[in-house]
């Protein structure tokens, strides 16, 4: 702002001629007096002029930062909006994949315990069938010592009965004979085998 002009000095009248006349004591303080009130008015004045400039200034950075701040609050909600449908859609699968695990782990478990089933029925049925083998093993003892003691009885000479024992059973016999074929045939024995193949038809190898 431009300095005020001052008006005249207050010692001096208008309309007078030639030399001034000498100014009061109090004159001169009046004098003083208005300079510095002059000076302190310019001052102020320049003072007013930097505070109107800083104030136009923080208004456009107001204005500046409401306008940020708008934009930023803006961005702010639409991003936890979008979090929020993120939240919800990741909810949503993660249901979708528990319900599809659980129920592939039933079919699973199911599948399994078949399985586990018809393999214990297996090994329940191996276990009988080795079980009834090694009983009929165990009943077969009996007949192998018996054929043992019998070959040992009968010595071993060409003409005795271990080699004839050894001629029946290279014989063959017929494609329409067997064992239980015959009539009267009685449980087998090594003895009873030998006398069914001596005594019946069969051709030496």
């Amino acid at each position: 702002m431009a300095p005020r002009k001052r008006g005249q000095s207050a010692g001096r009248h208008p309309g007078a001629e030639g030399a001034e006349p000498p100014l009061s004591e109090r004159a001169q303080y009046l004098q003083r007096e208005y300079k510095l009130l002059s000076e302190q008015l310019d001052a102020c004045e320049e003072r007013v002029d930097q505070v109107l400039q800083e104030n136009a200034f923080l208004d456009s950075e107001a204005l500046r930062l409401r306008e940020e701040n708008r934009l930023y609050a803006s961005y702010v909600s639409a991003r936890a909006q979008r979090c929020a449908h993120a939240i919800v859609r990741l909810d949503q699968q993660n249901r979708v994949d528990l319900t599809r695990v659980h129920w592939q782990r039933t079919e699973l478990a199911s599948l399994y315990h078949g399985r586990e089933n018809g393999m214990r029925t297996q090994l329940l049925e191996m276990e009988a069938r080795a079980a009834h083998m090694t009983q009929q093993v165990q009943e077969l003892q009996p007949y192998k010592v018996s054929a043992r003691a019998t070959m040992g009885e009968s010595g071993g000479g060409p003409g005795g009965l271990g080699a004839r024992h050894t001629q029946a059973l290279t014989c063959t016999a017929p494609r329409n004979c067997s064992w239980s074929s015959w009539p009267g045939s009685g449980p087998w024995s090594a003895s009873s085998c030998i006398c069914a193949w001596n005594t019946r038809s069969c051709s030496t190898v």
